[in-house]
C-alpha cells in the first residue's frame, strides 16, 4: 500500500526517514586496520556510523555514535540521530556484539526500535534491517566525518524583532496550546498572521526533513513589518491533548482559539489579522474563517487542497508512483487497492466493523501476487497492520470524506491560493482548477502557481518527496516576497 497523507508520506509510525546517504566514506577506527574479530568485544563498533532507511517515498538519514565508556573501555555507550528529523542524542540503551557471526545489535526500547546488522570484513559497513513497527532494510557505513545538514536560512539571534513565549486555550476541547509570538520592532499595532501548519504531529515551526519552514516565514515577515503566532499542534512540544484522537475540526478549533487569542494581543491590528495554511492547513483555515465570519481579514493557502481527500491521496499515489519509476502495473495495481479501502471506509461509519472488512480486501489482494511479494507483505505484518489502524482512525476518516470546496465558495475576504509547479502531493494539474472554480465567486481570490517549486515551496528539480531533505533552501525568496506583499497590499 502506497498511503501518504498531505506532505509527510508514510512515516507516521516510525521515528525517522530520508534522503540519500551524504558524506558516507570508510575509515576503520583509530586510522588503523581493523584487526580479526575474536571475542565479543563491542569496542570493536566505536565511531561513526550513516545510513538511509527507505520509508515509502522518502529515504531518512540515521547516524549511530558509539563511544567507549571512559570509566569501562571495555564497554561502549550510543546515540541515536535523525538527520531529517532534527532529532539528535536519542538514547540507545544496548549495543552488542557477536564475534562468531559479527552480529551487531543497537537496542532502543523507548523507540520500541532496534537495528541488527552484520559487520563486513573490513570493519567498515553494517548490513541489516531496522525492526520497528515491522523490518526494513539498512546498510549503515563507518564515516570519518559526520554529515552535516546545511539550512541557510534558519533564523539566528539576535533577531531585529521580539520573540515571545505564549500559550492560550481551546476551552471547549480542554486543550492548552503553545506558541510563539514574534513582534516588529515598534509600538504597532501591527498586521499579524497565525501560522497553521499540516498533516501530522507538528510543532510549531513546521520542523520536518531537518527544515523549519514556519521559523523562516515568521522572521521573514517579522523583518517586513508583520507579526505572526506559530504553535505546536495539539499532543505535540509544550501543547496538551491527545493528536492521535482528532481530526481537522478539531484542528480548525484549536487555529480558531490562536486567531481570536491573536486579535487580543498588545500591539496587534485585530482588523488586519489573516491565516496561513501549509498544506492540510490550507483546509483549515477555510473552516476557521467559516467558523468566524468577521475574525479573518485575509487568507492564505499554501499548497492547499481543492479537492477531497480521497481525489488527493490517488493522485498523489499515482504522481509519485510515476515520478519513482514505479511499473505501471503495479502502480494501477496499487491504486486499485487503494480505492478499494477507501471506498470501505466511506461507506462504512463503523471503524470496528470497517476494519475486518480492510484486512480481507487486503488479504485478497497479496493471495493474488507474485511468490515474493507475499513473502514482503508476510515480514511487513506489524506495518500492514499499523497503516489499517491509521486509515481507519478519526483523522483519516474525515479527510477522506471532506470537500473543501463548498467552505471555500462562502469566503467573502480576500484569498491568495498558491501552488507549487512542481508539487507531486498538491498537483496544480488537479488543484488549481478545482480551486479557481471554488473561488470564482470571489473578486478578491487569485490562485497562483509559483514557478519551480515543491510541496514545500522548495526551489526543486523533480518535486518528489525524496529531494525535500536534499535541498538546503527552506522557502524560494520569490515564495516569501510574494507572500509578504501580498499582505502589505492588503494593510495599508
Amino acid at each position: 500500500m502506497q498511503m501518504s497523507m498531505l506532505r509527510r508520506v508514510g512515516i507516521a509510525c516510525l521515528v525517522v526517514a530520508a534522503t540519500t546517504l551524504a558524506g558516507a566514506g570508510s575509515a576503520s577506527r583509530g586510522g588503523a586496520s581493523v584487526e580479526p574479530i575474536v571475542v565479543d568485544d563491542p569496542t570493536i563498533l566505536v565511531g561513526t556510523w550513516e545510513g538511509a532507511l527507505n520509508v515509502g517515498a522518502f529515504k531518512l538519514r540515521l547516524r549511530f555514535n558509539v563511544e567507549a565508556k571512559p570509566d569501562q573501555p571495555d564497554e561502549v555507550s550510543a546515540t541515536l540521530d535523525s538527520l531529517d528529523q532534527n532529532a539528535s542524542g536519542l538514547k540507545v540503551d544496548t549495543v552488542r556484539f557477536n564475534a562468531a557471526n559479527r552480529e551487531a545489535v543497537f537496542e532502543m526500547p523507548t523507540l520500541r526500535s532496534r537495528f541488527v546488522g552484520k559487520l563486513n570484513t573490513e570493519g567498515t559497513e553494517l548490513v541489516g534491517s531496522w525492526e520497528q513497527t515491522g523490518t526494513l532494510p539498512i546498510t549503515f557505513q563507518r564515516v570519518a566525518k559526520s554529515t552535516v545538514i546545511k539550512r541557510p536560512q534558519e533564523p539566528k539571534p539576535p533577531f531585529p524583532y521580539e520573540v515571545i513565549e505564549v500559550a492560550f486555550c481551546n476551552e471547549p476541547a480542554n486543550v492548552t496550546l503553545a506558541g510563539t509570538l514574534t513582534l516588529p520592532q515598534g509600538d504597532g499595532p501591527f498586521p499579524a498572521v497565525v501560522l497553521v501548519s499540516g498533516s501530522g504531529p507538528q510543532d510549531r515551526n513546521e520542523s520536518l526533513f531537518g527544515h523549519q519552514p514556519f521559523a523562516v516565514l515568521a522572521d521573514h515577515l517579522a523583518r517586513a513589518g508583520i507579526a505572526t503566532l506559530r504553535y505546536d499542534d495539539r499532543g505535540v512540544g509544550k501543547s496538551t491533548g491527545v493528536h492521535a484522537q482528532a481530526d481537522s475540526r478539531d484542528f480548525a478549533a484549536d487555529a480558531l482559539a490562536a486567531c481570536r487569542f491573536l486579535a487580543q494581543a498588545d500591539r496587534i491590528d485585530p482588523t488586519k489579522l489573516g491565516l496561513i495554511g501549509h498544506s492540510e492547513g490550507g483546509l483549515i483555515g477555510p473552516l476557521v474563517a467559516q467558523a468566524d465570519p468577521k475574525l479573518l481579514r485575509f487568507l492564505i493557502l499554501w499548497a492547499g487542497p481543492g479537492v477531497d481527500g480521497k481525489t488527493i491521496l490517488l493522485d498523489q499515489a499515482k504522481v509519485v508512483g510515476r515520478g519513482m519509476k514505479t511499473h505501471e502495473e503495479e502502480l494501477a495495481a496499487s491504486l486499485t487497492l487503494n480505492a478499494r479501502l477507501f471506498d470501505i471506509i466511506l461507506a462504512e461509519p463503523n471503524p470496528a466493523k470497517a476494519e475486518p472488512l480492510l484486512i480481507q480486501t487486503i488479504d485478497e489482494f497479496v493471495a493474488q501476487r507474485p511468490q515474493e511479494q507475499r513473502a514482503a507483505f508476510a515480514q511487513q505484518k506489524a506495518q500492514v497492520e499499523a497503516a489499517i489502524k491509521q486509515i481507519n482512525g478519526p483523522w483519516f476518516r474525515f479527510f477522506l470524506r471532506h470537500d473543501p470546496a463548498p467552505v471555500l465558495a462562502e469566503l467573502k475576504i480576500p484569498v491568495l491560493a498558491l501552488l507549487g509547479e512542481k508539487d507531486t502531493q498538491v498537483t496544480p494539474a488537479l488543484h488549481r482548477p478545482a480551486l479557481e472554480r471554488a473561488l470564482a465567486g470571489n473578486p478578491e481570490a487569485v490562485v497562483e502557481v509559483i514557478p519551480g517549486v515543491n510541496h514545500l515551496f522548495q526551489t526543486a528539480e523533480t518535486g518528489l518527496p525524496d529531494e525535500y531533505a536534499r535541498i538546503e533552501e527552506t522557502i524560494c525568496p520569490a515564495a516569501l516576497e510574494r507572500i509578504t506583499h501580498w499582505i502589505q497590499e492588503r494593510t495599508r
